[in-house]
């Protein structure tokens, strides 16, 4: 196999997102399946990447396993946008609260299973 080819296919594959209707896989989990009844919580925030905010949120399944995903990954929009309609007490608003102040971390709650059990 010539250089070229061998980089190519052992370049760093961009993370990923798969939407589904119950569930959704993650790569950076390995390829996992999550069902969307096992997120405990999330929370969303901003990172400082020196010419632009990247915005992230940390991902806590019930089961103790830990995501984070960005805005950057394939998937991120739609996985939003199932999040927003599957997840009860989801705050479609968080996402845009991390934006002020600037070059802060402005880390809030997206999501969280014991908010929907008091």
């Amino acid at each position: 196999m010539n250089r070229w080819l061998m980089k190519l296919t052992q370049a760093k594959q961009q993370p990923y997102i798969l939407v589904r209707e119950n569930d959704f896989l993650c790569s950076q989990a390995s390829g996992r399946d999550f069902l969307w009844t096992e997120i405990g919580r999330i929370e969303a925030y901003k990172v400082d990447c020196v010419t632009t905010d990247q915005v992230r949120w940390d991902i806590w399944m019930v089961d103790g396993t830990a995501l984070c995903l960005t805005e950057d990954d394939s998937g991120w929009k739609p996985f939003y946008e199932a999040a927003a309609k599957v997840l009860p007490g989801f705050d479609q608003s968080a996402y845009f609260l991390v934006f002020d102040p600037p070059f802060a971390e402005c880390r809030t709650v997206v999501y969280s299973v014991a908010d929907q059990t008091d």
